[in-house]
């Protein structure tokens, strides 16, 4: 008779444990590397990037940076206290959306005085000289919430107006998730805030959100 060529029973089953066992190790190597490089949701609070600046474009004999205090605030007086963690779509004013619910027009301003706070979609600053190397995109709508523009524009109080060497003490930042809404803290009377169009200096949404109230100054 024939030699048996059946594999003896359970001969396998140390091969099938270490290839379990590798596989378990490769799953765990990959879970760690895709946690590492995922993207953060809109509403998760970090310290943003900003870029303080010095330009005399940006500035104006006149400018007194404690104005800058109560810019912030009035941001989060008429539009950051209602909506901090929805997500909008921020939009250039030239650009006409079929719904108006959830959309922010932009530029969008936040004057005290001598200092403007300004939300502004990067493919609209036109001539506008942007110093620093903050990285940014032209995407026409961005979806952005209130908590991302404000921690944005209070890192710029802090390391730019507070603590920035004068004369930086304005900047900008990026937000948004394709990095297209800019935030900017510039002179009311600067060349930088004549250069950029017009918009609502104050605006909030309507008690149930869906539409705008505007009030112009």
């Amino acid at each position: 008779m024939a030699p048996s060529t059946r594999f003896p029973r359970f001969a396998c089953v140390p091969f099938l444990h270490l290839l379990l066992l590798l596989a378990f190790h490769l799953v765990r190597f990959v879970g760690i590397d895709a946690r590492s490089v995922s993207t953060r949701p809109l509403n998760v609070t970090t310290t943003p990037r900003v870029q303080c600046v010095g330009t005399e474009s940006w500035l104006a004999p006149n400018f007194v940076k404690e104005d800058c205090y109560v810019a912030v605030q009035n941001l989060y007086k008429y539009d950051y206290r209602f909506h901090p963690d929805e997500a909008f779509t921020f939009f250039s004013g030239g650009f006409a959306p079929i719904h108006r619910t959830m959309m922010v027009q932009t530029p969008r301003r936040y004057k005290e005085s001598t200092c403007t706070l300004a939300i502004v979609m990067f493919r609209t600053l036109g001539r506008v000289d942007i110093p620093g190397g903050l990285h940014h995109n032209d995407a026409v709508r961005d979806k952005a919430t209130y908590r991302e523009i404000y921690d944005a524009a209070r890192t710029m109080e802090e390391q730019c107006v507070e603590q920035g060497t004068y004369p930086a003490n304005v900047g900008w930042a990026v937000v948004g998730a394709k990095r297209s809404v800019g935030v900017f803290l510039w002179a009311t009377d600067s060349t930088t805030n004549y250069h950029v169009p017009m918009g609502p200096f104050l605006a909030t949404l309507t008690a149930n959100g869906s539409g705008m109230r505007t009030a112009e100054e």
